[in-house]
Parts: C-alpha cells; sequence; structure tokens
C-alpha cells in the first residue's frame, strides 16, 4: 500500500467514527507528535497514524464490550466477602448535533458482545504492524 491508500483508509476510519458518534476520538489533535527540534506538532506518517485510529477504535470497542464489563465483574465478586455485584452501570460521554455532551448510561447486560469486531480490529492492526508502511513526510502543525 502507499501513502495515499493509508490517507484514504484514515479518512474511511474517521467516517466511521463521526457515523458512531466519534468524532472526537478521529480528531488529528488526539494524534500529533509534539517534535523539540523545531517546535512544531506533526501527525505521524499515514500507517502510523492508521494505526493510531484503530488502537484508539479499539479501546472504545473493548470498553463498550459485555465481555470486559462481565470480567471485570466477576474479578469484583471474587474480591468481594460474601454477595458481590451481578451489574453494574456503564455511563459513556456522547457527542450530540451541537457539538455538546450527553450521558449515555447502560445497563451491564445491554451491551453487545462485540467478541467478533474485536477479532477484526485485532487482526488488521496486527497485519498493518507487520507492513513496513511508506516512508513518508509527515504533516507539520505550527504550535
Amino acid at each position: 500500500m502507499n501513502e495515499d491508500d493509508y490517507r484514504g483508509l484514515i479518512e474511511l476510519v474517521k467516517e466511521q467514527m463521526a457515523s458512531h458518534g466519534l468524532s472526537e476520538l478521529g480528531a488529528d489533535e488526539n494524534y500529533l507528535v509534539f517534535s523539540s527540534e523545531d517546535d512544531e506538532s506533526r501527525l505521524p506518517a499515514p500507517h502510523k497514524h492508521l494505526l493510531a485510529l484503530l488502537e484508539a477504535f479499539r479501546v472504545h470497542v473493548k470498553l463498550t464490550h459485555r465481555g470486559t464489563v462481565e470480567e471485570s465483574l466477576d474479578r469484583i465478586h471474587e474480591a468481594c466477602s460474601g454477595e458481590g455485584p451481578r451489574a453494574a452501570e456503564i455511563i459513556l460521554p456522547r457527542e450530540t448535533g451541537e457539538g455538546r455532551e450527553s450521558m449515555r448510561v447502560f445497563l451491564s447486560e445491554e451491551l453487545p458482545d462485540r467478541t467478533e469486531v474485536l477479532f477484526q480490529i485485532d487482526s488488521l492492526i496486527r497485519r498493518l504492524r507487520d507492513e513496513p508502511g511508506p516512508d513518508v513526510p509527515t504533516s507539520r502543525f505550527r504550535r
């Protein structure tokens, strides 16, 4: 793949994030790397930028995966003397159309099983890590 392929994939991932209320997670400002040599912040090379986007998305998916919550509840239950919690409320920030945040509350049993999605994201991340990526200059941002 060349740098244009990676940039196209970056835009596709950002569009998908935005369509699921995660445009802030995909914002370029989250991925800038500061260089003290020239006092500029840059986006990483497209290959690394795509990896960083996918890794951030993976964290979000993992946090909203029923298996993660159930595993956490099991650990808490094992650590408690007597009866431990059997359910949890999950509160996640969410963007609204006006850019304001609201909270979305889930009961743990309402969360989807995202095992397959996590598997696919992990597979894609592994494949991208195995690929060297083109050696291209990074985009610059002045501080």
